[in-house]
């Protein structure tokens, strides 16, 4: 996506953040892992202490795949605010790109990369993961765009009240939609 100097070079830290969320989550993709393998490390060896700040608050845990096995893995909380406002930028670049308009207003973020891990777990997960399965059923008939769907694609749905809401899949499985308010 083609974007100014001021949103190429000034948001790259939050480019960095989200591309060390998005490779460590729990979802698989070639792609994803080899990104993690090259780049990501390569960032995490010249800058160590900018990765340990991401993870700081890591916990080991135990989690239960689709078939009912269990693997020790590890989770750290992810600075919401911080991944959403770059999410926020992706989708107003997007929004800039096939309007010609500038977005000023708010967005509200939703994905399926999240987890939670309080007492309360299994239900917020499940109303997370419904609600996600609910959007993602509702641009099942819509065209995706991007030039490397298996990196990343999206789909862009309006209405008369111009509000908008971008459906953006990253590595095949992370899902998150950008509504624009």
């Amino acid at each position: 996506m083609p974007s100014c100097e001021l949103h190429n070079s000034a948001k790259s830290d939050d480019d960095e953040y989200l591309r060390f969320v998005l490779t460590t989550t729990i979802f698989e993709n070639a792609y994803k892992n080899k990104l993690f393998e090259t780049k990501v490390i390569r960032a995490i060896d010249r800058k160590p202490h900018v990765y340990t700040e991401f993870i700081s608050n890591l916990e080991p845990i135990i989690v239960r795949d689709v078939n009912g096995n269990f693997s020790e893995t590890a989770a750290y909380k992810v600075d919401l605010n911080r991944f959403n406002s770059a999410i926020h930028h992706i989708a107003c670049g997007i929004y800039f790109f096939h309007t010609s308009r500038k977005w000023f207003r708010k967005s509200v973020i939703i994905n399926n990369a999240m987890m939670n891990f309080s007492e309360q777990a299994i239900e917020i997960n499940g109303k997370n993961q419904k609600l996600c399965n609910e959007i993602s059923s509702k641009f099942n008939t819509i065209e995706a765009l991007g030039d490397n769907p298996e990196i990343f694609q999206y789909k862009i749905q309006s209405n008369n009240n111009d509000q908008h809401a971008i459906f953006m899949i990253f590595y095949g499985a992370i899902e998150i939609t950008a509504v624009l308010l």
